[in-house]
């Protein structure tokens, strides 16, 4: 993890909004760009963005499920429970808050914290299906995302947010 002074911090953000603002005025796109190497996340996605992703990929893996349409569906489906319990820690991930997360899905905080239990003993037990499941995740989420890694000229190559999910 690399600590930036305060200049080096200001120039490094005026450069990105300069780059950002470029692309947006020239072509018509606005852009997301995730820092790491450094404590600083800029924009991070919504929690509706994420639901959507998580359901395209529920939808993806579990045709029979493509009636659910919101992540505040109630059912016990393994494939349902498992798109659930990522989009939980990869909301936590991005700072979101259990509370924030259990209200937009329609839970309480206790559902969010016990589906994240869930998720560590998955990640530390090395659960082939949460892992590929996940991984298909981290790849919509890649896809949805231009995540612009080169902005720094540092010689570092950053990773997104994403790509330190699990480690």
């Amino acid at each position: 993890m690399e600590v930036l002074t305060r200049k080096l911090k200001l120039k490094l953000d005026k450069e990105i909004n300069i780059f950002k603002e470029h692309i947006n005025n020239k072509y018509g796109i606005k852009i997301r760009i995730f820092k790491s190497g450094y404590t600083i996340v800029e924009e991070k996605l919504s929690l509706e963005e994420l639901e959507v992703l998580a359901i395209e990929l529920l939808h993806s893996i579990a045709p029979d499920l493509k009636d659910i349409l919101s992540l505040n569906h109630k059912t016990r489906k393994q494939e349902f429970i498992t798109i659930k319990t990522i989009f939980y820690e990869y909301g936590f991930c991005l700072k979101y808050t259990k509370i924030a997360m259990g209200e937009f899905v329609g839970n309480n905080h206790a559902s969010v914290i016990n589906l994240l239990r869930k998720a560590k003993n998955y990640k530390e037990t090395k659960d082939p299906i949460f892992l590929n499941t996940y991984n298909e995740y981290k790849t919509l989420v890649a896809e949805h995302v231009e995540t612009i890694s080169n902005t720094i000229k540092s010689g570092n190559n950053p990773e997104s947010m994403s790509d330190s999910f699990l480690n």
